[in-house]
């Protein structure tokens, strides 16, 4: 099992504001399986982290983490839900670890991730000062020495061997497109013309011999964190790309109607603008001398 969990903190100095290091530990032997830097706590961070200790380690039979909604769902189930067996809709980074066969854990408190909470409070002093040494104050550089070093040299100097031989982790196909796995997944229902509609644009297949999609199917959208944009299609990866739209009145299918006039707007010096004035008619109040 791998902790894990991300820090942010003045890792580069106090004038050199925040940054958040994700990172994934074992939790029998203290081994660092793999740490990055990104701005923000976010799906991309955890998903590097944990690509550095899938390649180096293999697939790690659960992961534990708190209960972040990158990790699981925001929404809570009714009573009835729960009694009926209705299980939370998985996360992003959930349905990720649930193909790649990582089973997902979630913890109730921080003290229940003892071991990676302790690796914080070692890592804000051994790390910070090696990035100090280095005179490292940006995330890719500290990205490039993490990987480059400081963890191996970290696992050498602390980490604990295992009891018994054999690793408890499991066998990673390095064949597997981490990049479709670890992506933002949607749902769309194809359009005519072998389209989808996708946060406002329309996409097509880039291959024009792809499979044509069956408008009014629902189909699997994944965006990669390069913004690449795929329909998932019998299990495949079709690489879309944007198409332009048609003009916007032809599009919504909205035209004038022929000998339609518009209100015509009469200028602003003319008569007519300075608007109507009545004069009060001039009554002689004068008597006539009648009775």
């Amino acid at each position: 099992m791998w902790q894990t969990d991300a820090s942010r903190h003045k890792w580069f100095g106090e004038e050199h504001g925040y940054a958040t290091l994700h990172a994934y530990i074992d939790d029998a032997t203290g081994v660092v399986t793999g740490a990055f830097f990104t701005e923000t706590e976010c799906m991309r961070g955890y998903a590097a982290a944990l690509e550095q200790g899938m390649l180096a380690y293999g697939l790690p039979l659960s992961i534990y983490s708190d209960r972040h909604t990158i990790f699981r769902s925001p929404k809570e189930l009714t009573d009835d839900e729960i009694l009926s067996g209705t299980e939370l809709p998985l996360s992003n980074f959930g349905k990720a670890l649930y193909e790649l066969g990582i089973k997902q854990i979630t913890a109730h408190s921080p003290q229940a991730k003892g071991r990676i909470e302790r690796l914080w409070n070692t890592f804000q002093d051994r790390l910070i000062a090696e990035l100090r040494f280095s005179s490292i104050t940006n995330i890719a550089d500290a990205n490039k020495m993490i990987a480059e070093g400081f963890i191996s040299d970290y696992n050498r100097r602390f980490a604990v061997l295992p009891h018994e031989d054999g690793s408890a982790c499991m066998p990673f196909d390095r064949s597997i497109d981490l990049g479709l796995v670890f992506s933002i997944r949607d749902t769309r229902r194809a359009g005519g013309g072998n389209t989808i509609s996708y946060k406002g644009e329309i996409y097509t297949p880039e291959d024009e011999k792809s499979p044509v999609f069956v408008r009014g199917r629902i189909l699997e959208v994944r965006e990669t964190f390069d913004g690449a944009v795929y329909v998932i299609q019998n299990g495949m990866p079709v690489l879309m790309k944007k198409v332009f739209r048609a003009q916007k009145a032809i599009d919504v299918g909205v035209k004038k109607k022929a000998g339609a006039v518009s209100p015509h707007k009469p200028a602003s010096d003319h008569p007519w603008r300075g608007g109507f004035k009545i004069k009060p008619a001039i009554y002689n109040n004068t008597q006539t001398g009648r009775e």
